[in-house]
């Protein structure tokens, strides 16, 4: 081999100062070029040491570009040596070459477990992000609904493939939609088998209210059609058991969502005072693990609204529903409903000509009748699409306005459909939206309620008025919770 002049060549002062952990590194594109070639690039990565557990921690591999170098055969011990004094060395033997390939595996798999958008900070030397301040943010829950009975019952069955399967493809086709769609919001981290999405951070935007509902819809879309494929459906089917309810019927998984905007205190939660230096070695990340988090009262209340929520619903606080009003943002999703609604190549294609083939009806009266429809057809507003309630769940120390969001329309649509003579298919109640009156009946039906149910039924009467309470009571079927709704108003009117 041929060595130059200069046998020892100093990193430069700012790199050495940078790099003051051990050192590994390699050449990059050295390798095989043959006696007498000088490589021109050094990857040097921090981050040789490892943690209690044995695992290569890494902060960043640098790229020095035309250093003077000896070509010739180093073990690690002489290697690290001359790192430590400050010298770059190269060689050519195999053991340099695993080094950078698993610096560069372990970067990939750092910069994989931090937020695209701290990420993007970091890099420009924007470390102020980790101190943390005070943010307004909407923050979003959607989790998998029965989780833990689910886990439970394919763990007995021993399929942890088709467990492993299923969940990461539902939790992978959530994020995708999300992207697909460029909705911009942060999808900050996951917990199990659920995600939290935030808006408002690293800073507010002008449709952060509008972004967080669209997220949520996109989610709930996407699970609707994930629960489609057939490979997820061949998992269903393989174990019916667990995916089936009272009446026997197939129930495919499904998210719940809980939605809340408020004042939270976003940062690393485990921020000491860093310098750029220092975050290039590997000290920083052996001693201190990112976690960029939200700490506040509307965290908590975001993830109790989401297990108030249900199988298929979105709860949205009215907080964020007001604030996507003023952005305008909320009538631009009521807006893109409507579209949807007088879509009627749509309507036929998805909805209607699929059920007609299948039950052989005469679909030549069916342009005609659509038509009809389109002319008789009212835009829906907000109010079509939502309904009122008041939420108190556990840990929540006040009671909470909110709305189910009916983001599935699919229901409204049968209905107005069926109103000028089409036939339509059976509705899907999986993903409907609870009326008023299912929800008194549901949680104000007690004959001698608690003190905290009367004060949930206070706040629902202050919240939509004593008259439509009372007119949403009376359509309550069954005659003994309806009669006990009544009275419980009654007595809440009077405390």
């Amino acid at each position: 081999m041929v060595k130059s002049e200069r046998p020892l060549v100093h990193i430069n002062e700012a790199l050495r100062k940078a790099a003051a952990g051990r050192l590994a590194v390699a050449t990059g594109g050295a390798f095989g070029l043959g006696e007498g070639k000088i490589p021109r690039t050094f990857y040097v990565g921090t981050g040789s040491r490892t943690n209690d557990k044995g695992e290569f921690r890494l902060a960043t591999v640098l790229e020095v570009t035309a250093p003077e170098i000896t070509p010739e055969d180093l073990d690690m011990q002489k290697l690290y040596a001359r790192f430590h004094n400050g010298l770059i060395y190269t060689t050519y033997s195999a053991i340099a070459e695993g080094i950078v390939s698993g610096e560069i595996r372990s970067q990939s798999i750092m910069r994989a477990n931090i937020p695209r958008f701290l990420l993007e900070k970091l890099e420009a030397g924007d470390l102020d992000i980790l101190k943390g301040s005070f943010k307004h943010v909407s923050i979003g829950f959607i989790d998998l609904k029965s989780s833990t009975a689910m886990c439970g019952a394919f763990a007995k069955k021993g399929a942890a493939d088709d467990y492993n399967t299923l969940i990461r493809k539902l939790l992978a086709k959530l994020k995708e939609e999300v992207e697909a769609q460029k909705i911009d919001v942060v999808l900050l981290k996951y917990i199990g088998d659920c995600i939290m999405f935030v808006t408002g951070i690293p800073q507010q935007k002008e449709n952060d209210h509008g972004n967080i509902i669209r997220a949520a819809i996109a989610m709930k879309r996407a699970n609707k059609k994930l629960n489609a494929d057939p490979e997820a459906q061949a998992i269903y089917e393989k174990h019916r058991d667990v995916f089936r309810d009272k009446a026997g019927r197939l129930t495919p998984a499904s998210f719940c969502t809980g939605i809340m905007s408020g004042e939270v205190f976003a940062g690393d939660i485990f921020h000491k005072e860093i310098d750029y230096r220092s975050f290039l070695t590997d000290e920083f990340l052996i001693d201190h693990q990112i976690v960029y988090d939200l700490i506040g009262d509307p965290v908590n209340v975001a993830a109790r609204l989401e297990a108030a929520a249900g199988a298929w619903h979105i709860l949205i606080n009215l907080a964020t529903i007001e604030g996507a009003k003023r952005e305008g943002s909320l009538q631009a999703i009521v807006d893109e409903y409507n579209s949807y609604c007088l879509n009627l190549e749509e309507l036929k294609e998805r909805l209607l000509i699929p059920y007609y083939q299948k039950e052989k009806l005469d679909s030549n009266l069916l342009d005609q009748q659509l038509e009809e429809y389109r002319r008789q057809f009212t835009p829906l507003t907000f109010e079509d699409m939502s309904t009122p309630c008041v939420v108190q769940g556990k840990g929540m120390t006040d009671i909470e306005r909110a709305v189910y969001f009916r983001w599935d329309i699919r229901p409204l649509v049968l209905k107005r459909l069926s109103a000028v003579g089409i036939k339509v298919p059976e509705d899907d109640a999986g993903s409907h939206t609870p009326s008023v009156s299912e929800i008194l009946a549901a949680d104000y039906s007690d004959e001698s309620p608690a003190s905290e149910v009367i004060a949930r039924l206070k706040e629902y009467i202050n919240y939509i008025g004593c008259d439509r309470l009372r007119l949403e009571a009376d359509l309550i079927g069954d005659r003994t919770k309806r009669i006990d709704v009544l009275k419980n108003i009654s007595y809440a009117m009077r405390k």
